[in-house]
């Protein structure tokens, strides 16, 4: 009789085992062709990110319209999420929350400023074509030569200004530069479109260019 319970406890576990298996077997499964259909996946899972009030950081809007992340100390947070709340901003190199382009590790923020989770993440790294002007409609233009790490801005004939920045890869098709001559001058770049197109944000502000 004791054996014969024993056989019965032993088939309940192999079943409930199996079971086991197999919802797990199935999920992996779903997770995998979301993937392959393009469904977003969920970015909190491997988000790095700091609180508001982390460190005594509290948010700063200045009169000429930038919202930054400052400490106590009067640094500023660069390139890092911010969880506020339910929701997520992104400080990119400028130090200013960042609007409408890619972070570092590939996540989208909305106009609004405010991780959208429902646009798929980029993945893939793709430099900016080397030696090919990108341009605006007012004719700015970024030359990028990411095997020298340079990157150069020039604007149209009259304006009589030009800039030299060290480009610093990110990951994710995102690279950062910094103005070799003016330390506050930084803009973080993506690059779209299989490289024809860069979109560049600075001080809150974001532009496309285009390869013409």
């Amino acid at each position: 009789m004791k054996r014969k319970n024993w056989i019965i406890i032993l088939i309940a576990v192999l079943v409930v085992g199996a079971a086991v298996y197999f919802v797990a077997g199935k999920k992996t499964q779903q997770a995998a062709t979301s993937v392959m259909q393009g469904v977003p996946q969920d970015p909190l899972s491997e988000l790095e990110y700091i609180n508001l009030g982390d460190y005594g950081c509290k948010w700063e809007t200045y009169e000429s319209g930038e919202t930054m992340l400052v400490f106590p100390d009067g640094a500023y947070a660069r390139s890092y999420w911010v969880k506020d709340g339910n929701k997520y901003y992104y400080v990119d190199v400028s130090g200013c929350q960042m609007k409408g382009n890619y972070s570092h590790d590939g996540y989208y923020v909305g106009r609004n400023g405010v991780m959208d989770k429902t646009v798929m993440r980029i993945t893939k790294d793709v430099r900016p074509r080397e030696g090919i002007k990108y341009t605006d409609d007012s004719g700015i233009c970024w030359t990028f030569y990411v095997s020298s790490k340079e990157a150069h801005l020039t604007y149209p004939e009259g304006y009589n200004y030009k800039a030299d920045y060290e480009v610093v890869p990110l990951g994710h098709s995102a690279y950062a530069l910094y103005n070799i001559e003016d330390e506050y001058d930084c803009w973080h770049a993506v690059v779209l479109e299989n490289g024809k197109v860069v979109r560049l944000s600075t001080a809150g502000v974001t532009e496309e260019y285009r390869i013409q």
